[in-house]
């Protein structure tokens, strides 16, 4: 999804709100699978509840970020992201 944002040349609000748009349903499904599953225990709920107003302070801070970089810059921050991300999982998987 992200890299097909990015080829369609979105406006950062455009690009942040589809991400969201998606991601959050998919998230919940996934979550209700892993219940539906059996694969929620006690342990998984008291790590998810210590790293919640972790997840909400990046939220807020992601939302502000997101405000004060130009579009360019933008653009470059989520390509250098990609780049990151696929070098850490092929580091990840030669491991």
């Amino acid at each position: 999804m992200v890299i097909y944002g990015r080829l369609r040349g979105w406006a950062p609000e455009d690009f942040r709100a589809t991400l969201q748009g998606y991601f959050l349903p998919t998230g919940l499904f996934i979550a209700l699978g892993h219940g539906a599953a059996g694969l929620w225990t006690a342990e998984v709920l008291r790590l998810f509840l210590y790293n919640l107003p972790v997840a909400l302070l990046a939220i807020f801070l992601g939302g502000r970020i997101n405000r004060a970089i130009p579009p360019g810059k933008f653009d470059r921050a989520v390509h250098l992201a990609l780049v990151f991300m696929g070098a850490m999982l092929i580091v990840n998987s030669i491991s």
